[in-house]
């Protein structure tokens, strides 16, 4: 190794007697270094750009300044930028280290290897020959280029690879002069765009301020078409979307169907016939036997987070196959129309909004029995949970007979929620009148004193709406509401629109006299829980008591709420003064669980040993986890000698697992999570709140105590149903009595 190096160092010297220099230091008043790593280094970007090395550690040889330019390969350069004190001729040198693969020696000049321009002018490279290379390709020579005369001001030197198979690493470039001071050129670069275009790339450029040298830094790629949605040219007779940047045009074929659907951001986007008539769809007739996807209603009040539907309602949670809307319109004549739902995508996903795409996958809908295409169709993602981006659903050319039934409903969705919601259906025309067949839930409707010989009576509570809260249901029960009005009212549309449950009450034939008149709603439900009788404002007629009328006797439902002074567990082990004692205690773990089952795979239902694993307390040590399984079912089964009241606790914890805080939640909705029940009648639990104190505490038991509960002389039994998800854990049951 020795020897090579030796070798090696007497070749240099031989080099340099050739015209050929090894690195060396010069007098720095006639000679100045300029850094390859600080030139301007083309391309910038791409597979084949030049590249910045730095100095490998391990090499004997020194790199000025500790990094070099590398992968040189042919078309890229290394430019330098210096400023002469006056015109002069000055010798270019420039430290080189052979970069081929095999390292050996090649000759270079005269169009091989690489060429070099001057202030834009090639010149001519002696031939001459790099050295062997080394193991890290770094044994500089410094090669004089030869003599050339520079201007005063700033100068370029450009070196330029011309070949893949002759590689040189690049050091510096040394100026030398014997006639006035070399430095080097300070760039301040700005950066300015050609931006690209649909179909041509952009680029970046950098321009410097101070001598107008400006080079291509990155590239812009092509920014592709973005088209919109199709919509149809009756001059071409084909579908046609346009590129929203660029005005580009695409065609399809239009589909073969009479109908089909186009879809548009805004109404000022499309045109229809003058003359407009409204059809809101919670007045049309929603079919739910499907059954719905949430809640207990299709018809959404908007409470201020539903972007203004048409009338203050919308109709959704009808993604289940058999649910439909049915619309029926009567034209006073037949003719031709154009329709426009008002529609918004509900089709979630963990990123938000996913893209429905096409329409016609997810959404039948039919004219007098004529399908409509909706492939052309396509509702937009969003990347939040906004089930209110109203879209308009236009079908051009509709002929209307005199009874005419529109029916839009959800394909098979794989489960997932994908009828988009409905908020309203337009009829144009040229001037005929439509009269749209309004659906109506109940219809039974009288005026007078109630006479329907159902005896057992119960008030509903008065307030904004009238509320009652029943023990069990009713499969028919008489409503019977007490109206005030100031003046005699004849005219149905003049009366305020009245609704038991969501359900919509007829007005026809409802006529009041002036004072106090009697409404009854005939053979309408009663649900378990909470009923709600909602009477719209109208002028001059108030609404100021609601009764039910049923069959047989309906108990109220039991009102519960949260009272520490019966955590007996906790007041116990705090040791507090007179806290009260259960008369019975009834452990989660150890009622009849029937099919239940954990949430979690590879969890256990019941939890055991909770103090060792979580430092939290629990009676028996141990509780009812991971109930959140819909059918899931607690049963306590207890007999008592005699009859009684007691103060029943249920001591339940939160168990609402929200991804974003990363951990439990308080529980709310309390009512959509568990269904509780004493001897068969159901406890109301809407104004509870099941707090917690940390996200990792999933055993903060809550005493949800249901007061004054009569027991039965015998067997009685509580029960608690999981309803969804969230449902709490459960530890205990205490009884006290009363």
């Amino acid at each position: 190794m020795q020897f090579k190096r030796l070798l090696s160092l007497v070749l240099a010297l031989a080099l340099s007697a050739a015209g050929l220099g090894v690195l060396s230091a010069c007098d720095a008043a006639s000679r100045c270094v300029l850094e390859a790593e600080n030139a301007v280094i083309l391309p910038e970007y791409g597979e084949e750009r030049a590249e910045v090395v730095r100095a490998n550690s391990r090499s004997e040889n020194i790199t000025s300044g500790g990094k070099y330019v590398g992968s040189l390969y042919a078309g890229s350069s290394v430019t330098w930028f210096f400023t002469a004190q006056r015109s002069a001729r000055c010798e270019i040198r420039v430290a080189l280290a052979n970069a081929q693969p095999n390292s050996a020696a090649f000759a270079f000049g005269e169009g091989k290897a690489f060429s070099l321009a001057i202030n834009g002018t090639a010149v001519r490279v002696p031939a001459m020959e790099i050295a062997e290379g080394t193991q890290y390709s770094d044994y500089w020579q410094e090669i004089s280029l030869g003599t050339y005369a520079v201007s005063a001001g700033i100068n370029m030197v450009v070196l330029t690879a011309l070949a893949d198979t002759a590689l040189v690493n690049v050091d510096y470039m040394a100026v030398l002069s014997s006639d006035g001071e070399i430095a080097e050129h300070t760039h301040y670069w700005k950066n300015t765009q050609e931006p690209a275009t649909c179909t041509e790339a952009g680029y970046t450029y950098k321009t410097c301020d101070e001598c107008g040298y400006s080079y291509e830094s990155s590239p812009i790629l092509p920014l592709g078409h973005q088209y919109g949605d199709y919509h149809y040219d009756g001059e071409l007779g084909q579908m046609v979307a346009v590129c929203e940047r660029c005005g580009d045009k695409r065609t399809a074929n239009k589909p073969d169907s009479k109908y089909f659907g186009e879809v548009f951001f805004a109404e000022g986007e499309f045109t229809t016939r003058p003359d407009e008539y409204i059809y809101e769809a919670e007045q049309a007739y929603v079919c739910i036997d499907g059954g719905l996807n949430n809640g207990t209603s299709y018809i959404k009040v908007d409470d201020g987070s539903s972007n203004d539907p048409s009338g203050g309602k919308l109709v959704e949670n009808i993604s289940k196959i058999g649910n439909y809307i049915r619309f029926e319109l009567e034209p006073e004549q037949p003719c031709v129309a154009d329709l426009v739902f008002r529609m918004s995508n509900v089709l979630y996903s963990e990123e938000g909004i996913a893209e429905l795409n096409p329409m016609s996958d997810y959404v039948y809908c039919t004219i007098d029995g004529e399908e409509v295409d909706f492939s052309y169709v396509a509702f937009p993602g969003f990347d939040e949970h906004s089930y209110f981006e109203w879209r308009y659903v236009v079908i051009k050319d509709v002929a209307l007979s005199a009874h005419s039934v529109i029916e839009i409903g959800p394909k098979e969705g794989g489960g997932r929620v994908t009828m988009p919601n409905t908020d309203v259906l337009k009829i144009y025309t040229d001037g005929v009148r439509v009269d749209t067949v309004l659906h109506y839930d109940i219809n039974d409707v009288s005026v007078g004193a109630y006479t329907g010989g159902y005896a057992y009576a119960l008030d509903f509570a008065a307030g904004s709406t009238f509320t009652l809260y029943a023990g069990t249901s009713a499969a028919r029960a008489d409503y019977v509401l007490t109206v005030e009005a100031d003046a005699a009212v004849s005219d149905a549309a003049l009366l305020p629109e009245i609704s038991v449950n969501g359900g919509t009450v007829n007005p026809g034939g409802i006529e009041l006299e002036k004072g106090v008149n009697t409404i009854v709603l005939h053979g309408v439900p009663l649900r378990e829980l909470r009923n709600e009788v909602a009477f719209s404002a109208a002028e001059g007629v108030r609404l100021v008591a609601v009764q039910a009328y049923t069959p047989a006797s309906v108990p109220r439902a039991y009102d519960s709420a949260i009272v520490p002074a019966y955590d007996y567990l906790k007041n116990r082990e705090e040791g507090a003064e007179g806290f009260a004692v259960p008369d019975l205690i009834l452990e989660a773990e150890e009622a009849d669980l029937g099919d239940s089952v954990s949430s979690r795979e590879g969890v256990e239902l019941i939890e055991v040993h909770i103090f060792e694993n979580t430092g939290k307390p629990a009676s028996n040590n141990s509780a009812i986890g991971n109930f959140a399984v819909p059918g899931n079912t607690i049963t306590w089964r207890f007999t008592c000698e005699e009859a009684a009241d007691a103060d029943i606790v249920f001591m339940l914890a939160s168990a609402y697992f929200d991804a974003e805080v990363g951990g439990n939640v308080a529980t709310r909705d309390l009512q959509d999570k568990i269904r509780v029940e004493v001897n068969g009648v159901a406890v109301r639990l809407d104004e509870l709140v099941l707090e917690v104190d940390s996200p990792a505490n999933y055993y903060a038991w809550k005493a949800v105590t249901v007061s004054g509960c009569p027991l039965r002389a015998g067997e009685n039994v509580l029960s608690i149903e999981a309803l969804a998800y969230g449902a709490p854990n459960m530890d205990v049951v205490y009884i006290y009595k009363t």
